[in-house]
């Protein structure tokens, strides 16, 4: 496994990108978010953003020098928002909603990493121009601290 603690969301660009899902935009990441800003986001639009980690307790906790942390990674979707979220949008969300969670929910991206499951996901958004589909998924990572 990388040496980088967010390597996980270019593993999850990558496949929504390798996947060739009709209708479906491009994939950005965080440092993309001023296009929402500005108004420029094409329509079908994909976001992966981190969505921060939890550590298991109980008999999945671990201590030592390697411990597993679930990391949390958030695909949304973004649709030019029509007149209300039963037109358009939504007909046009629908399917590609269900393509990317058919190429991503169990999935491993790389040796080192969990399968990606479905996690609960913040509720949709419906600003001016756009509305916002979120998919959620988590997958186990372990990390690597220091042997003294």
């Amino acid at each position: 496994m990388a040496g980088d603690y967010f390597a996980l969301q270019a593993f999850i660009m990558e496949r929504i990108r390798q996947t060739n899902i009709e209708g479906l935009g491009m994939v950005h990441s965080a440092r993309d978010l001023e296009l929402l800003k500005d108004g420029r986001v094409a329509d079908g639009a994909v976001y992966v953003l981190y969505d921060g980690e939890s550590i298991p307790d109980g008999d999945d906790y671990q201590a030592g020098p390697f411990q597993i942390v679930r990391q949390y990674w958030l695909v949304v979707l973004v649709t030019k928002n029509y007149a209300t979220p039963a037109q358009g949008d939504r007909e046009r969300a629908g399917p590609l909603l269900w393509s990317i969670n058919e190429r991503l929910q169990g999935w491993v991206p790389a040796p080192g990493y969990g399968e990606l499951t479905k996690s609960s996901p913040p509720r949709p958004s419906y600003l001016e121009k756009n509305a916002f589909y979120p998919l959620r998924y988590v997958s186990a990572i372990t990390t690597k601290g220091c042997n003294s």
